[in-house]
């Protein structure tokens, strides 16, 4: 059983055995998680001043239909056009409005949440171990992976920005799903690394 609490307390006082691997979450992962998030923020407030001075112009009922199927479509207008206020632009502005600021509030927590984060990178970090791992990301969430305790380990996703492994637990054989993304380096090679540390785990239990 891999006791988490002591592992942190031993990589904050620098006194990690030799043979785990601590990888830090990175600066630049946040800082440009922000920019993101406020640049499209500025996006977005652009186009509302747009559309402000539009006052015809109508974007959730257009976006609602357009990504129903056609005759599902056709089915829709013809029955309950009346029913959703089709031709109640002022109905439909409304709900604009109110998608307009779910988008942009949900786009400001993200950013302002990148620049608390960049503020305490090391907050965050990827333990890699002989016997598991211990991946925090938050300070109330630490989740703890022992070796022992899988069947197996898989890569179920493996793309250049984020990479999933598939966890089977050995006794009730329930699947669990760990995702990395670039905030603690590549997460190719990380997801490769723990792989090795299972592999090797598994090598070593099967020569006892």
């Amino acid at each position: 059983m891999i006791n988490s609490e002591d592992a942190l307390k031993r990589v904050q006082d620098g006194a990690a055995p030799e043979d785990w691997h601590v990888h830090y979450a990175k600066k630049d992962f946040f800082v440009e998680q922000a920019f993101i998030c406020f640049l499209l923020l500025f996006v977005l407030i652009a186009f509302l001043v747009w559309y402000i001075l539009n006052p015809h112009m109508i974007v959730m009922r257009g976006f609602l239909l357009d990504w129903l199927p056609g005759p599902l479509r056709t089915f829709i207008i013809a029955n309950f056009s009346g029913f959703l206020h089709f031709s109640n632009t002022q109905l439909w502005r409304i709900l604009d409005y109110l998608s307009a600021a779910i988008v942009g509030g949900f786009l400001l927590l993200v950013g302002l949440d990148g620049i608390e984060n960049a503020k305490k990178p090391h907050a965050q970090l990827l333990l890699i171990r002989p016997d598991g791992l211990i991946l925090k990301q938050e300070e109330n969430k630490t989740t703890v992976i022992d070796y022992k305790a899988l069947s197996d380990l898989i890569i179920s996703e493996y793309k250049d920005d984020k990479v999933k492994l598939a966890l089977i637990n050995k006794e009730d054989g329930e699947e669990k799903t760990l995702a990395l993304d670039k905030r603690f380096g590549d997460p190719r090679k990380l997801a490769r690394d723990i792989l090795k540390a299972y592999q090797d785990q598994q090598a070593g239990e099967a020569r006892r």
